[in-house]
C-alpha cells in the first residue's frame, strides 16, 4: 500500500487534474475568450487569425506540458524502486498508458 501511495497516487492525482477541468473550466471556448481578451488588451488592433493562432499554440503547449508531466509520473510509477534507470518496457508502458489517457481525454 505504501508503494501505491508513493508511486501511483501522484499519477491518479494528475489524471484528475487532466480530466476534471477539461469539460468545465478550461474548455476551448473559455480559453479562446481568455486569450482573445488578453491579446486585445495589449494589442488592440490584433487580427482574428493571429488570435486563433496564439490560442492554438497556447492550448497545444498546455497539452504538451500536461502529458509530459503525466509521462514522467507514469515512468516513475512503472519503474518504482528499480535500480535500472531505463528499460524498453517502461517506455512502451508509458507510451501506451499516456496514449490511452489522451484518447479518453479527447473522447471525454
Amino acid at each position: 500500500m505504501r508503494k501505491f501511495l508513493r508511486y501511483w497516487l501522484p499519477v491518479v492525482a494528475w489524471l484528475a487534474a487532466i480530466f476534471l477541468p477539461s469539460r468545465s473550466v478550461l474548455h476551448a471556448g473559455f480559453t479562446q475568450q481568455l486569450v482573445s481578451s488578453v491579446l486585445q488588451f495589449f494589442i488592440p488592433d490584433i487580427s482574428l487569425s493571429t488570435i486563433a493562432l496564439v490560442h492554438t499554440i497556447v492550448r497545444n503547449g498546455a497539452h504538451m506540458a500536461e502529458y509530459s508531466v503525466l509521462s514522467f509520473l507514469l515512468w516513475r510509477a512503472l519503474r518504482a524502486d528499480a535500480v535500472a534507470v531505463w528499460r524498453g518496457r517502461w517506455a512502451a508502458g508509458v507510451f501506451l498508458l499516456a496514449l490511452g489517457v489522451a484518447k479518453l481525454d479527447a473522447f471525454h
